[in-house]
């Protein structure tokens, strides 16, 4: 396996991993110093027998994460591996062959011991496939085959709630042919369209998946509504109107590939361009609708072009950029929540992998995700960066500094009582 120890890179804020809560309240109460970046290691790398090219996300069970790769396999269709948290070869669970679907994204989503996703093309119509596959091996089953009127041409993965999968396709549905949101039961029933995408003013080509808070399902459109340049929108999970929440202007961003994540009452993206350098930005909007605030908008050395979704942890946002960082390959950033300068946890320097299309997957201090290219063969690679605790000192002058941030704002109330 590579290692490559990334501690001169950047800096970042700590965010309070399985720290005690009143470390935790410490750290939150100030931005304190910056603690040392981590170290990234490169868990596997394909060789197109077990895949090539992963755009998607992984997921991790136990000791062990999943994911596909767009290519290769047995029959260059796509693939779908897993890997040890410990470093290996990928396993190759299943090939796609066309008939079953071509060309799989997304990332996995499990149930009931199987694995479940999507493919972009592929199956009778060509127009993608939903499919089912064990954790151990075999040939993936298509259980939906898109069709057009159905869906057609689904990129994101499939979000899993109370038994029931949603996602979305990139085109298809009535009228304009500009996406829809949909819904399937784990158990496996024909889809249900629970909206059809409208046209320009309200939002075309979801790209991403959807998330689902409450009695409603959040996501993002890569064109359309006010502006054309892309928009958040909810739709009821029972079906219904897409609503447009925000749109994007340009110059607070422009064309989202990467979904939403809530946290609160607000929701937290990324827009592939846009933004004062056009590099693209990290951006909040109330989960009620409103009118997009940038948090970040990123300049190149910190990161050029984010694609994937953003994960969260405690107080702190991470995600990844396709290009940009200090070698131009990409990187991994992190990002207070409150906004500020993001991060960079890692740039990737095409041996270790290249370009993170997709997000990252956060469990405890390790981040895991995949690159679409790098690696021993240039076929991308699967990695781990771990990030690590801090030492009693960083804790101690965090602490320090956050006693000495309380002590002020009491010294400052205290004189505002005394002056009235």
């Amino acid at each position: 396996m590579d290692i490559v120890n990334n501690s001169g890179i950047g800096a970042r804020r700590y965010s309070p991993f399985g720290l005690t809560v009143a470390a935790a309240i410490l750290l939150t109460a100030t931005s304190g110093p910056a603690f040392a970046n981590g170290t990234l290691t490169t868990l596997a790398s394909f060789d197109r027998a077990n895949g090539s090219y992963p755009e998607g996300g992984v997921m991790l069970s136990g000791d062990t994460v999943y994911g596909t790769a767009m290519g290769g396999g047995a029959y260059g269709d796509g693939a779908i591996f897993s890997v040890p948290t410990t470093g290996g070869n990928p396993m190759l669970i299943g090939s796609f062959n066309g008939v079953n679907g071509s060309a799989p994204y997304g990332s996995l989503a499990m149930s009931g011991g199987f694995l479940y996703g999507t493919t972009y093309s592929g199956g009778s119509y060509r127009s993608g496939t939903i499919f089912i596959d064990g954790l151990t091996g075999g040939t993936p089953a298509a259980t939906v085959t898109f069709n057009g009127t159905n869906g057609d041409r689904p990129y994101a993965g499939l979000t899993l709630s109370n038994g029931i999968f949603y996602g979305t396709t990139s085109m298809g549905g009535g009228g304009a042919s500009d996406g829809i949101v949909y819904s399937i039961p784990a158990a496996g029933a024909p889809v249900t369209v629970l909206a059809t995408m409208p046209t320009t003013a309200g939002g075309q080509g979801p790209r991403a998946g959807v998330i689902v808070v409450g009695d409603n399902l959040y996501g993002t459109t890569t064109s359309g509504g006010a502006y054309g340049d892309g928009t958040v929108y909810s739709v009821p999970i029972t079906g219904g109107t897409a609503i447009v929440l925000a749109s994007f202007n340009g110059t607070n961003g422009f064309m989202p590939y990467g979904g939403v994540i809530a946290v609160g009452d607000m929701l937290y993206g990324t827009t592939t361009s846009g933004g004062t350098n056009n590099d693209g930005v990290l951006f909040s909007v109330p989960i009620s609708g409103g009118k997009p605030t940038t948090l970040v908008s990123f300049n190149g050395t910190d990161g050029q072009d984010p694609w994937g979704g953003l994960a969260v942890s405690g107080d702190t946002l991470y995600g990844t950029t396709v290009s940009g960082g200090s070698l131009g390959y990409g990187e991994v950033f992190s990002e207070p929540i409150s906004g500020g300068t993001p991060s960079v946890l890692v740039s990737f320097n095409g041996t270790a992998g290249a370009y993170p299309v997709a997000g990252v997957t956060v469990a405890g201090n390790t981040l895991y995700g995949t690159t679409e290219e790098g690696g021993t063969n240039n076929l991308g690679t699967v990695y781990e960066l771990t990030i690590p605790e801090p030492t009693s000192v960083e804790l101690f002058a965090a602490g320090a500094a956050a006693i000495t941030l309380l002590s002020r704002k009491r010294n400052k109330s205290a004189g505002n009582r005394v002056g009235r």
